[in-house]
């Protein structure tokens, strides 16, 4: 029986067995509710034969589905560890992993110092809204490969969807806004 901090820093096969390379997530934030909602395609490769691959999101949000090649994976949830059942797949080739989630992240109570979802009001009565997650990681919020020892490498595409007349802001360069139905805006 692994803790949970065993889990998330840990080097479990389940973990160090898959290179990862390119996550892709759009996420949905509703400010009034705190809720987010949307879904990760981590881009990988396995480094060995491996039958389960361990992707970690906090126990917060609740996972949807996980597919893979059009069909949905089984997954055993141990604290924020998912231990994601894998198909026979060859060493070295990429795949497209989707992770859909939703759920309330943990809220910060005093961020930067704790990490979780943090919500102001502006002076014109706006949400500010972000994820502190400098010490918690981002699986408080995002499905991932939770650790420093592998980054993706070949970076990140951000969609972040939220209401009218906010902005979503995030590091890199703005591609596009696409308005969508519901008066949201897809950054």
């Amino acid at each position: 029986n692994l803790n949970r901090n065993e889990l998330l820093g840990g080097f479990l096969p389940e973990r160090t067995e898959w290179n990862l390379i390119h996550y892709d997530y759009t996420i949905d934030i509703d400010p009034k509710e705190h809720f987010i909602s949307g879904y990760n395609i981590i881009t990988f490769e396995l480094n060995s034969p491996i039958s389960r691959m361990q992707i970690d999101l906090h126990e917060l949000i609740k996972i949807d589905s996980i597919i893979l090649d059009d069909n949905k994976l089984h997954y055993e949830r141990i604290h924020a560890a998912v231990f994601v059942e894998l198909p026979e797949i060859n060493s070295k080739t990429r795949q497209k992993l989707t992770f859909y989630h939703h759920g309330n992240p943990i809220k910060a109570i005093n961020a930067p110092w704790d990490g979780g979802y943090v919500m102001q009001l502006d002076k014109n009565v706006f949400p500010q809204i972000g994820m502190a997650v400098q010490g918690i990681g981002s699986s408080v919020w995002l499905p991932s490969k939770d650790g420093q020892s592998d980054e993706p490498e070949e970076g990140v595409t951000a969609n972040i969807i939220v209401p009218k007349p906010l902005v979503a802001v995030s590091n890199g360069r703005l591609i596009s806004t696409i308005d969508l139905p519901n008066e949201k805006q897809k950054w």
